[in-house]
């Protein structure tokens, strides 16, 4: 039964935590008052564990997302990364990549290093925008937010679809 209330709640817990990036005690006071849902801090922080959901990445996730924007790059290819469902804008990724990333040495040049290892979960994804994601629709229209909060929640429970092609579809 406790599952069952966590189920019904899961889509909002998940929008505000990625999309929204509220702290976890704002969430728990929000669902206490507009959904009478009165949780434990901890029971939250188990939740989102077991649904596998996380705000922040990893050095080896950063790594890899590097990897594969510069590999776009030299491409001549401009990259769009969504991580756990959630696209990163452009300020964020360099600012992590910059953090995450070291500068090669004298020592390094001519040297081809390996390519990091693809992080588990398949929750990443860098792509090129399509020509209409490009600049022509601002991302603040309601059908935007409406698709950003139903991929998060697909990428937060792909259990939950029972067809491949439906979350691709999204």
């Amino acid at each position: 039964m406790a599952s069952d209330d966590w189920e019904q709640h899961k889509l909002s817990i998940v929008s505000m935590y990625l999309i929204d990036r509220q702290p976890l005690q704002h969430i728990v006071s929000y669902m206490k008052e507009h959904h009478n849902f009165d949780k434990k801090p901890n029971q939250y922080q188990y939740r989102l564990q077991t649904w596998g959901v996380k705000k922040n990445a990893t050095k080896d996730i950063w790594a890899y997302i590097a990897h594969r924007v510069r590999k776009r790059e030299r491409k001549g290819k401009m990259p769009k990364v969504m991580l756990y469902g959630v696209p990163i804008p452009e300020a964020r990724l360099r600012k992590e990549i910059q953090r995450y990333t070291s500068i090669p040495t004298a020592a390094d040049f001519g040297k081809r290093a390996p390519s990091p290892k693809t992080p588990e979960g398949g929750l990443i994804h860098v792509r090129s925008p399509s020509v209409i994601e490009s600049d022509l629709w601002p991302e603040t229209l309601p059908w935007f937010q409406f698709e950003l909060k139903l991929r998060t929640f697909a990428s937060a429970a792909p259990n939950v679809w029972s067809s491949k092609r439906l979350l691709n579809d999204i």
